[in-house]
């Protein structure tokens, strides 16, 4: 005999799409999940008062490097800047996930760190779902232009801090990739 009662979780999720745990409650992103591909939806507060959107995404295909070993093994993450109400509209089921695109846009200042941390959390959240990863070819830099920073450093002292000491960071086969291993 099959069990027919759904928990009311489960079911405000399938009827309205949207989870409490997903973005608006104690999490800074809205998570999205199609195939292997985490999507990965966030906002970031500007000095001013203004917010910038973001979007992570966490698969396993790689523009710029072979990505040896089984796909259980490994990770590619790459962020594009998007539109709050593109944002809204997705965690509504009213628009689809945008594709990725090569279109570049700075981060300074605050708003570096700040989008570094929350990668990192988001990245975390990816582990926890895919334990067996022990590699990501992080290709965030693709698009994103870190004035005045050292990414690397920036990646190793956040890596440390949010995936813990078995994690190590190295400079990747482009200037634009890193290799975060286990």
């Amino acid at each position: 005999m099959t069990n027919r009662i759904k928990p009311f979780l489960d079911f405000i999720n399938e009827t309205f799409g949207v989870n409490e745990g997903d973005g608006f409650g104690t999490y800074p992103f809205l998570l999205k999940k199609s195939g292997n591909i985490y999507s990965y939806f966030f906002k970031i507060d500007q000095e001013g008062g203004k917010q910038k959107s973001y979007l992570l995404s966490i698969g396993k295909y790689s523009e710029f490097q072979d990505t040896p070993g089984p796909k259980n093994s490994y990770a590619v993450m790459r962020v594009n800047e998007i539109s709050e109400q593109n944002i809204e509209d997705i965690a509504i089921g009213k628009s689809e996930i945008p594709l990725l695109n090569r279109e570049k846009f700075k981060v300074d200042g605050n708003t570096a760190s700040r989008l570094i941390e929350v990668c990192a959390k988001a990245l975390l959240d990816y582990l926890q779902a895919n334990a067996q990863v022990i590699r990501i070819f992080d290709e965030m830099q693709v698009n994103a232009e870190f004035d005045d920073r050292d990414y690397l450093a920036d990646v190793k002292a956040t890596c440390s801090q949010f995936l813990g000491q078995e994690w190590s960071v190295q400079e990747g086969p482009t200037d634009e990739t890193l290799i975060i291993s286990r």
